[in-house]
């Protein structure tokens, strides 16, 4: 019937409507169904019971079992139009219904509602937009130490801490339905866990490289500087990409990778291949022409000569920060020595200075209140042989004063205690710093480096003059890109380095003064007068200046041949002379004329043209400009960049591609690998030492994103900051001259990354959100289908890392097999085990034999105590006391020299002044007691360990301990009577008598304590 099927609905209906919160004030009873909702009901209906229900043509619907039923009209049910139209009738009640019950009390609303479990909405996936995916991971770049493990507990807590606090203040309200508990339910279950985390930052690293391509990909050349580091035993390869674009009109520098790869050049070159597949930049849009690395032979030789396979007119530059260092650090071991433990050497004094004050700097530090030297209480630069500017700095240090720090260190050797191991450090550098030829190295050195060595480095570490001259932003003026100076750089330093005569020039009066205080002197075992000594000394500087002239030559020549025409792009007043004369030597013709009167200025500094160009072109040659140069061989294009110059010599104008052609080639070629250093340097903080097992490219996408992105911002925010009036407001709040004592009356430095304040706080959170949203759906279609491209050609970063090691494995198996089936193997077989296991009995121990080698040396008590071929511990100096004292007596052993303590701390102690020699002399003169050793300690002098005989056991029945270990005695012929065994049933029970007293037992508590005992 009509009314049984309207019931059946409704029924249906309601139970349903029970899961649904939004029907929890209204009643059911008065609801019926519109047309959408009612077909629903009527398919699941005929689901459930497999009936047929069908629409008939009148607007009828028919409900009933299948029509194979001979009784399907028996229950036929109908529904006409007019019941139809009232079900939309109250469709429009049940929408007003739902809207009154979203505005009905929430109080009423909760208490009607079932409980409900937190835990399942704790763990339920939330669908995180992109933008949050990339704020987030920006959490990951500002602190690199941060883990994906750690994280979430940091993100649940300094979001509730801002949310509460912010609640609190009334700058947000509670949203209706939800209380403090259902917040953090919702703060949680926000917060991604350590695999989403990792997905997340590989989705970023996808959006970085869309960009990134597109960045490197308007580039015309890109030259690559690597840099290997090492951390937590991982080798890492630090990539850099950089290259002029003519559109912005400055240098693009981008970090593009960060790779495990191998140590020669083949594995380098492989390692920038694959990063340049995966950034497109091996199409022919952009052209690798040239590298900048360090002077390691497998970068610089073996990395160039790779790609010189590929490309013929491939440049490669070594780092000239790198070569600067090289002269100085060459010199120095050639004349005063390599740095060696214990040696008094410049370098070795510089490093013990700052050693030992930074251990003591408390120390120091009052050492220098006391004596009212505040200017020299600061921390002391150490002198490193592979640290840039460390050896100048240090050795300026100590020369600030270095009586003073004699004194410091004179003082501390007094204070210590005479067993510190520091003592006598404080003692031998206090020395050394007393030492006239000492400080006469140190000056020498701190002299050539403020004459010459500084000045060089500044300029090799300053920006190109091209970059202030057209007016560029500060935050894209770049060091390191002074190649089109270089060529007269290295012309102008050598000259400057060859006038260099310590023995005359006037800047190095201080050190020949030292010089002259010097006395008589035993050098290498022979004994040298004062003036055969202070020759001796003057000849070291010569033999300093003619190495580091050696060095400079050397590596200042690829300057001057293959990278001579570098100079095109210089001032003006030296490109145009340049330009004729190299491309006279390029067509055989005599160099052009220059007035020999005619002078040019730069930088201050008047220079002789003629001269000048004669110098830097005095190794060009023909077939050296046609084999390899920049332009002047055959290029990768095929441009003929020749009759370009050829135009620009004859008519003086340079034409519009020649001047695009030296900007793209030479405006970016890197003259330094400073930046890769920096690189090595923010990668490290990557590398966690809890978190070795991490994929490599999780941490290469990070460095990377860091690089290029969170650091270029924070000095995008710096430019916004020194233009806004916040830094005004802030003007009395800083500092007008710095703190630092190496820089006193100057203003401090501020650079964008020591700065922090709310303004670049605020300017970089707009920054990233506005980085975020650059990041359409768009953009995210076409960052998706790039990412899947490179999967597919296997140059995305984990393929790579996969594949590389594969190789790696491969190579190693089959050295191993080249290795076992090489004839000239020696084949380990049983009976060299045989020879090895009857050798392998080891050393008794001295302790055993009942014996103390005298001769036994070792740094400390504990492992390092044992002597490494003996394994016999060192005798301490109470040990041999103790010994003297058990053959001669008290008495005797003090007449012999044994001297204890009488008052202080160390009372009963055996003098500081009684050496352990003096001990070891006392034992030898006593007849007998010194044996000689055999085996392993022959040539030892060992002598027996006396034990004293006043040491009891506090257990009965003990013995008392021997006075010597002896060998045990041999067995006896006779065999005692055996003992009968006990029967089960009679079981031997002695008395315990009471203790026996004995002539070493005291009736003290401990002792009668321990008889009870013994009786119980």
């Amino acid at each position: 019937s009509k009314e049984a099927t309207t019931d059946h609905i409704r029924s249906s209906i309601a139970s349903s409507a029970k899961a649904d919160t939004r029907f929890k004030t209204m009643s059911i009873t008065c609801i019926t169904m519109g047309n959408r909702m009612i077909n629903t009901f009527l398919k699941s209906q005929m689901a459930e019971g497999a009936r047929q229900v069908r629409k008939n043509a009148d607007g009828t619907w028919f409900i009933g079992p299948t029509a194979s039923s001979s009784k399907a009209n028996r229950h036929q049910k109908q529904i006409d139009d007019r019941k139809l139209k009232r079900l939309e009738a109250d469709r429009a009640k049940l929408q007003a219904l739902l809207k009154e019950a979203e505005e009905a009390d929430v109080a009423k609303v909760a208490a009607a509602a079932p409980a409900v479990s937190k835990q399942p909405l704790l763990n339920s996936t939330v669908a995180h937009s992109l933008r949050f995916k990339q704020l987030l991971r920006e959490a990951f770049l500002i602190d690199p130490s941060l883990s994906e493990t750690k994280a979430p507990q940091l993100f649940d807590t300094i979001v509730w801490a801002y949310l509460a606090e912010m609640l609190d203040q009334g700058h947000i309200k509670m949203a209706p339905g939800m209380d403090e508990d259902g917040l953090m339910d919702e703060v949680v279950r926000n917060t991604p866990c350590k695999g989403s985390l990792a997905s997340y930052i590989e989705t970023c690293s996808s959006i970085d490289d869309f960009y990134l391509e597109a960045e490197l990909g308007k580039l015309v050349v890109v030259y690559s500087c690597i840099d290997g580091g090492n951390k937590q035993g991982r080798k890492f390869e630090f990539q850099l990409e950089a290259g002029w674009d003519p559109a912005l009109r400055r240098i693009v520098q981008r970090t593009t990778d960060m790779t495990e790869s191998g140590g020669d050049g083949k594995a380098h070159a492989d390692a920038v291949d694959t990063t340049q597949a995966r950034l497109g930049l091996l199409r022919e849009a952009v052209h690798h022409v040239g590298s900048c690395t360090d002077s390691a032979s497998d970068v610089l030789k073996g990395y160039v000569e790779e790609e010189r396979k590929k490309n013929k007119s491939f440049v490669g530059v070594g780092c000239m920060l790198h070569i600067m260092n090289l002269i100085l650090m060459n010199a120095y071991h050639m004349a005063f020595g390599e740095e060696k433990m214990g040696t008094p050497s410049a370098l070795r004094t510089s490093y013990m200075v700052s050693y030992l004050i930074d251990k003591f700097y408390d120390d120091f530090a009052k050492y220098c209140d006391d004596n009212n030297r505040v200017d020299m209480k600061h921390h002391v630069a150490q002198g490193s042989k592979n640290r840039w500017w460390s050896v100048t700095q240090a050795f300026g240090d100590i020369l600030h004063d270095p009586q003073f720090y004699s004194d410091f260190m004179m003082d501390q050797a007094n204070r210590l205690k005479t067993t510190s191991t520091y003592t006598p450090l404080f003692k031998e550098v206090a020395g050394w710093l007393a030492n006239t030829k000492v400080l006469a190295d140190l000056t020498f050195v701190q002299t050539f480096c403020s004459y010459f060595w500084n000045d060089a480095m500044l300029f090799l570490q300053d920006r190109a003059r091209w970059m202030a001259e057209e007016s560029l932003e500060e935050q894209y003026q770049l060091s390191g890109y002074r190649a089109d100076e270089m060529t007269r750089f290295v012309v102008q330093t050598h000259r400057k380095l060859r006038a260099i005569q310590p023995r005359n020039m006037v800047e190095f009066d201080s050190w020949r003064s030292l010089v002259d205080q010097l006395g008589e002197a035993e050098e290498g075992g022979v004994q040298m007068s004062a003036v055969e000594y202070k020759e001796l000394a003057l000849k070291q500087g010569d033999g300093f200046m003619n190495e580091a002239v050696r060095v400079a030559e050397h590596h200042f020549l690829p300057w001057l041949t293959d990278r001579v025409d570098t100079g095109l792009a210089d001032v003006p007043e030296v490109a145009l002379p340049l330009a004729r004369s190299l491309l006279s030597i390029f067509d055989g013709k005599p160099q052009p004329l220059i007035d020999p009167a005619e002078e040019i200025e730069i930088d201050g500094e008047s220079l002789n043209l003629a001269e000048l160009i004669a110098d830097m072109t005095q190794f060009a040659t023909a077939d050296g400009l046609r084999k390899q140069s920049v332009f002047f061989m055959q290029q990768h294009d095929e441009v003929d960049v020749v009759s370009m110059i050829r135009s620009w010599a004859e008519s003086g104008e340079m034409c519009q591609a020649l001047r695009l052609r030296l900007e793209a080639y030479i405006r970016p070629m890197l003259i330094s690998s400073h930046c890769a250093e920096r690189s090595v340097q923010q990668g490290g903080l990557m590398v966690h030492r809890y978190a070795g097992h991490q994929r490599e490219s999780q941490i290469a996408s990070k460095m990377v994103a860091r690089a290029n992105l969170t650091l270029e911002e924070v000095k995008a925010a710096y430019a916004e900051y020194k233009e806004s009036p916040d830094i005004k407001r802030t003007e009395l709040l800083r500092r007008d001259e710095s703190k630092s004592w190496r820089r006193a009356g100057k203003a401090p430095r501020r650079t964008a990354g020591r700065t922090q304040n709310k303004f670049m706080r605020r300017r970089l959170l707009a920054l990233l959100v506005k980085r975020a949203a650059r990041v359409s759906t768009e953009v995210m279609v076409a960052v998706k289908e790039r990412a899947k491209a490179v999967k597919a050609e296997g140059h995305d970063r984990d393929a790579v890392a996969k594949r590389r090691k594969c190789e790696d494995a491969a190579a190693k198996d089959a050295t191993k097999t080249a290795t076992l089936a090489s004839s000239t193997r020696t084949t380990f077989d049983p009976a060299a085990r045989a020879e090895i296991a009857a050798n392998s009995n080891g050393t008794i121990p001295i302790s055993v034999l009942g014996m103390i080698n005298l001769d036994a040396e070792g740094k400390s008590k504990g492992a390092g105590d044992l002597q490494a071929q003996t394994g016999d511990p060192k005798a301490s100096k109470e040990d041999l006391a103790v010994q003297i004292e058990l053959r001669l007596g008290p008495t005797a052993a003090k007449a012999a020299g044994l001297k204890r303590a009488l008052t202080g701390a160390s009372k009963g102690q055996v003098s500081a002044a009684v050496t352990k020699e003096a001990l070891i002399n006392i034992l030898a003169d006593i007849p007998g007691c010194v044996e000689m050793g055999t085996g392993v300690r022959q040539g030892k002098r060992l002598i027996k360990r006396l034990r004293p005989n006043d040491r009891q056991s506090l257990y009965r029945n003990s013995s008392p301990l021997p006075i010597d270990l002896a060998p045990p005695p041999p067995p006896t012929t006779t065999t005692p009577a055996p003992t009968p065994a006990p029967t089960p049933t009679q079981v031997p029970i002695a008395p315990v008598p009471g203790p026996t007293p004995s002539p070493t037992h005291h009736d003290t508590p401990l002792a009668t304590a321990m008889d009870r005992c013994m009786r119980v």
